[in-house]
């Protein structure tokens, strides 16, 4: 799929191309938490980038971090409309 324009409209809205999609995965993890190799795999984004979207929406406290099993990260979202937007904002865009 082509997300050229979602990753446009994303950039200019979240000021990241790639901010939309990580996101949106997370809203699909519906509050469990979330590794950034998963989030990768569900996005198909590179793992770096997704840690990246990682980091700023954990320096903007909208995700919760925690050491699981000693060398993973796992991030757990914080609630908000934010998560909901994204995911919806997410289909729509990829719709038309």
């Amino acid at each position: 799929m082509d997300r050229t324009g979602v990753r446009q409209r994303s950039k200019g809205l979240l000021g990241s191309m790639y901010r939309l999609e990580v996101a949106a995965a997370i809203a699909d993890a519906e509050g469990q938490p979330v590794h950034a190799q998963e989030l990768a795999d569900a996005t198909g984004l590179r793992y770096p980038r997704v840690q990246s979207e990682l980091k700023h929406l954990l320096a903007l406290g909208m995700l919760r971090e925690s050491e699981c099993d000693g060398r993973a990260v796992e991030y757990k979202a914080v609630s908000s409309e934010y998560w909901n937007a994204c995911r919806s904002l997410l289909t729509e865009w990829e719709q038309g």
